[in-house]
């Protein structure tokens, strides 16, 4: 089984790639890619984990539609999202200062913005892919789903 974790921070696929390594676990590329670019690679991913990415998103529908092409027949997706902005508010400052300081130039406006989904929000995101199954519940700080793409 081969493993591959994508993110746009360089500094969290080193961390990735350091962990895996001094795990000794052989079978795990790491790729600076967004998750939007999952679509290039239709029907050929048995599982994704999507874990507080929705917030950080301009248009987290378009990013699920992508993690959906992506999974194989029957592969399966788990998401996890923060409930409350407490949660998730030092990893989102850390976001937005880093990249404040990568493009010092842009506007306030030009920051990208977080948001909080409500159970609403994020049962209506889920469901906006023709899932064969999924399974919504929300414990202690987090909504999590697991939908699985039909066979």
């Amino acid at each position: 089984m081969q493993i591959t974790g994508i993110d746009l921070s360089e500094r969290l696929l080193y961390r990735a790639r350091e962990h895996a390594r001094r795990s000794g676990l052989e079978n795990c590329r790491f790729l600076r890619a967004d998750a939007l670019s999952l679509a290039d690679f239709p029907n050929q991913v048995d599982a994704v984990v999507a874990s507080r990415l929705f917030l950080i998103l301009a248009d987290p529908a378009l990013a699920l539609q992508a993690i959906f092409t992506a999974l194989r027949p029957g592969g399966l997706c788990f998401i996890a999202e923060p409930t409350s902005g407490l949660s998730a508010a030092v990893p989102l400052l850390m976001m937005k200062a880093t990249q404040r300081l990568r493009r010092p130039h842009l506007s306030v406006e030009q920051v990208p913005q977080s948001r909080i989904l409500s159970m609403n929000d994020f049962e209506s995101l889920v469901e906006t892919q023709p899932w064969r199954s999924i399974r919504i519940w929300k414990y202690r700080r987090y909504h999590f789903a697991v939908c699985k793409k039909a066979a």
